[in-house]
């Protein structure tokens, strides 16, 4: 993309990139109210009830939580089309060949 005075985005790309960038704003918003909300059931769960047993399981169960809407808001926003196994195509034969006397090759030499 040529920079300079006259240089003009296209609107596609700029649309497309105020998309992306409003995901990725929301997603840090909601990741770090989880990670808040885990902060202050850590901090306040101690100060409910003593035993050590219940603030253990409540600061795991807290931050597992977070970890996995974490994972969870990831795979949401970042959705495609179809997985990168199925648009990709499979290598030519030729570059087949090639690895495999690559690896030939390797494992008679550490053999010598």
């Amino acid at each position: 993309m040529a920079v300079g005075s006259n240089a003009v985005m296209d609107e596609n790309i700029s649309a497309s990139r105020k998309r992306r960038r409003r995901k990725m704003f929301v997603q840090c918003v909601i990741q770090d109210c989880t990670h808040t909300f885990d902060c202050m059931v850590n901090t306040y769960v101690y100060a409910l009830y003593s035993a050590q047993w219940f603030q253990f399981l409540c600061g795991a169960v807290s931050a597992l939580t977070a970890i996995l809407l974490d994972g969870f808001l990831m795979s949401v926003l970042h959705q495609k089309s179809g997985t990168p196994s199925q648009t990709r195509e499979p290598p030519s034969k030729s570059h087949t060949f090639l690895r495999s006397q690559a690896a030939s090759t390797f494992v008679t030499a550490t053999t010598l």
